[in-house]
C-alpha cells in the first residue's frame, strides 16, 4: 500500500512540473496550456482523494 502512495506521489510531482511549465505559457497568451494546467488539477485533485482514502485504509488496519 505505502508503495502504491509513493507512486501516486512521484507522478503528482510530475503533474506539478508540468502545471508549472503551462503556466509560463499560459501567461504568454497560450491557450492550450490553460486547459492542460486545468487537466494536470483534476489529475490532481483526483491523486489527493485516492492518498487520503489509501491513508485511511492503513490507519484503520493498524487498529484492528
Amino acid at each position: 500500500m505505502l508503495n502504491i502512495m509513493i507512486s501516486t506521489i512521484e507522478k503528482m510531482q510530475g503533474n506539478l512540473d508540468s502545471l508549472r511549465d503551462d503556466l509560463d505559457k499560459f501567461q504568454k497568451g497560450n491557450d492550450s496550456a490553460g486547459r492542460r494546467m486545468r487537466k494536470a488539477c483534476s489529475e490532481l485533485s483526483k491523486a489527493c482523494k485516492d492518498i487520503r482514502k489509501d491513508v485511511q485504509d492503513v490507519r484503520l488496519q493498524r487498529k484492528s
